[in-house]
């Protein structure tokens, strides 16, 4: 494992040489953008600035796979202020990764080039394989991953990752199930019908019982803005605590109790739960979701919950030469 030392030097940002040596990660998903800037030091890496914009760069993407214009423009918008933090550093290097909306989008060679050209570096597409092997060097950097099978899920707007390591073969899968694409399928951004609930769950299902076969004895691990998320209201956060979320174990009980009172209000009115950021709560029951179906296929009653995942697997790629394969 690479040493990789995480703390926020919120005074020693106040006097450091802004000319030492740093390196940037920027993750352009279908939901949020998010921007992490470390500074090299004997120990490692030490985190000085991490940002997330709510993009929805995949809103309306289900019927003919084009990004809007309106989708376009906020991810502009995104980048043009990661470009104002990325100014006073001397950054070594910058990798920009774009994720599934990006993998699908047609017609999306002008977007790329204004956002390379805004960033001062290429953006590139991972594959779903790539995305998630740096999800879990993101994951296994910060919590344990014990002798049976460690399966980490990384469920983000419009694909979920996952990846098992253990006493078996490693593996690797992706498959295009993710909450913004749920939610616009089954508008669950509304108060659902037990109908559009019912059949919800069994689109997961089928996603996830045609690529997984279930391992009771799995050890689960949730990463992204869904089970994040899920975690700050599991544990009644008033405002979001990385270091609080970051090891929580969600149960399936709790989990449940989520879901229910989810689908009783609005995706308006989930907006205002304390704890989320902008725009989460319209598309939280559809993560919510998967992440039951999960647990469920697995037969499992928690899962553990990951602050790190593919924004911090990008950027230890920037401070190794080796990007994490599996066979």
């Amino acid at each position: 494992m690479l040493p990789f030392f995480i703390e926020r030097f919120i005074d020693e940002m106040k006097t450091s040489d802004t000319k030492s040596n740093y390196f940037a990660a920027v993750d352009m998903g279908s939901n949020s953008f998010r921007l992490l800037i470390a500074r090299s030091s004997a120990k490692g890496l030490a985190v000085v600035q991490k940002e997330l914009v709510t993009v929805r760069l995949s809103e309306n993407m289900r019927k003919n796979n084009v990004l809007s214009s309106e989708a376009q423009q906020r991810a502009i918008q995104a980048l043009h202020f990661f470009k104002s933090c990325l100014e006073p550093f001397n950054i070594e290097q910058l990798r920009a990764c774009g994720t599934e909306a990006l993998r699908k989008a047609n017609r999306k060679n002008i977007f790329l080039q204004k956002a390379s050209s805004i960033l001062g570096a290429p953006v590139e597409i991972l594959t779903g394989e790539e995305e998630a092997a740096l999800s879990f060097a993101g994951v296994s950097g910060f919590l344990p991953v014990v002798k049976k099978n460690t399966l980490v899920f990384d469920v983000g707007g419009s694909s979920t990752e996952t990846i098992c390591k253990g006493k078996g073969p490693a593996f690797v899968k992706s498959f295009p199930l993710g909450a913004v694409g749920l939610t616009e399928a089954f508008y669950l951004d509304q108060i659902p019908s037990n109908d559009n609930l019912a059949a919800a769950r069994q689109h997961i299902y089928s996603h996830i019982t045609q690529i997984l076969a279930p391992q009771p004895d799995s050890y689960l691990i949730g990463t992204g803005g869904t089970i994040t998320a899920l975690a700050a209201l599991d544990l009644n956060l008033a405002h979001y605590d990385e270091k609080k979320v970051h090891g929580h174990v969600l149960r399936a009980s709790s989990l449940n109790k989520l879901i229910a009172n989810f689908s009783s209000l609005t995706g308006e009115e989930r907006n205002k739960l304390a704890g989320l950021d902008h725009g989460r709560g319209e598309i939280i029951l559809g993560g919510a979701l998967i992440f039951q179906i999960i647990l469920d296929h697995f037969s499992q009653e928690k899962i553990l919950v990951s602050d790190t995942g593919l924004l911090e697997g990008i950027l230890l790629s920037c401070y190794s030469p080796v990007t994490p394969k599996f066979p």
